[in-house]
């Protein structure tokens, strides 16, 4: 059997409240900024976050992307979801047009988070491209903080330039916490549906504590995932481990460049798994990673997370310089 629902096309959203559909990337668009309260990052300054709403009379699973059916939802119970071992239990196949990642803890800093990349597969483990047309942060970037110079490379395109397994400063994505008011949040969209198989991120490698810990993932604002990411592994873990290194001639790889000066033999990559394919599993079954519990703080009787804390300190600077 098969879905011959005609596609209906996505609509647009506003994600910072306001009616005209644009996005508050924590600097108005006239070039003032948004405020900071205690140092941090003001989410109620920069506009509400994270308000995307799943298209009128849009259900999430209920239609093709880019002209493919979807498998109809006759199948038993039982394969309904994911059958892998995952921190959560996931749906086959969640289908929308708005994905939304919210970040709810760092491994550990409370000023910085960041990701080295961000891909995402359609329900034929293709590859779905994104550009700057389909992709937004809020905050956007490290570049939105009132004292930037506005050149910082740490950028959001560097979430899908395809180098991911790096150390390189002009390969990776970073953004001001968000720690009163809201969240740090990703937001990926397109003008049809699009169904997923999986979604593989890279964490922050330069400065591990950066990276992303708790996180959820939307698709038309149906939660689909929860569950934290493993922190990268530093340059001196790698060093020891043996499996940083320069490769021979004949031996490269798109997703890894160290310094920026050569491809390097690890791969940090971490999937959540949409899809019961076989060969989707057996290829990224490895890099399901499994939360062994560490660390658990708890404020005013509520447990939070590790990037939740600090809330007074000041933030402190940081910069990078674009190599050419």
């Amino acid at each position: 059997m098969r879905d011959t629902q005609q596609q209906q096309p996505c609509v647009t959203f506003d994600v910072n409240g306001d009616g005209d559909g644009g996005w508050d990337d924590g600097k108005e668009r006239g070039g003032s900024s948004g405020g900071k309260h205690g140092g941090g990052y003001d989410a109620a300054g920069a506009g509400a976050y994270a308000h995307a709403h799943a298209p009128h009379g849009h259900a999430p699973h209920g239609h093709a992307p880019h002209g493919h059916a979807p498998h109809a939802y006759t199948t038993p119970r039982q394969y309904e979801t994911c059958a892998v071992t995952q921190q959560y239990e996931t749906p086959l196949f969640p289908t929308g047009c708005i994905f939304k990642i919210i970040i709810n803890s760092t491994h550990g800093d409370p000023f910085y988070v960041g990701l080295n990349g961000l891909e995402l597969y359609d329900s034929l483990n293709r590859l779905v491209p994104l550009d700057e047309t389909n992709i937004e942060a809020a905050p956007r970037d490290i570049n939105v903080l009132p004292d930037a110079r506005g050149d910082d490379p740490r950028t959001l395109d560097k979430l899908y330039d395809g180098v991911y397994n790096t150390f390189a400063d002009n390969h990776m994505w970073l953004s001001p916490l968000v720690r009163q008011g809201g969240n740090n949040t990703i937001f990926v969209f397109f003008d049809e549906p699009v169904s997923l198989s999986r979604v593989t991120f890279w964490n922050y490698s330069k400065t591990p504590a950066r990276g992303v810990r708790e996180l959820e993932f939307f698709v038309d604002d149906v939660l689909v995932y929860r569950g934290v990411l493993k922190r990268a592994r530093s340059h001196k873990e790698l060093l020891e481990s043996g499996e940083l290194g320069r490769p021979s001639s004949s031996s490269s790889s798109p997703l890894n460049d160290s310094f920026g000066d050569g491809a390097v033999l690890w791969d940090d990559g971490q999937t959540i798994l949409f899809t019961n394919d076989e060969r989707v599993v057996r290829e990224e079954g490895g890099r399901v990673f499994l939360d062994e519990r560490g660390t658990v703080f708890i404020d005013e009787g509520e447990e939070v997370g590790a990037g939740a804390v600090g809330g007074g300190m000041e933030r402190p600077s940081t910069a990078a310089v674009q190599k050419n």
